[in-house]
């Protein structure tokens, strides 16, 4: 909704990863004091 408010720049630029899909959406150990550290995931 935000973005349509947004006046419109001469030039976009679309960036994407596919990390998105290696997370983890688990909501257990936030802080990652449990888990070994991932800096990927993190």
């Amino acid at each position: 909704m935000l973005t349509c408010l947004i006046n419109r720049p001469a030039r976009m630029v679309y960036l994407s990863s596919g990390m998105h899909r290696q997370g983890n959406a688990s909501l257990r150990d936030l802080l990652w004091q449990r888990r070994p550290w991932n800096t990927s995931q993190a």
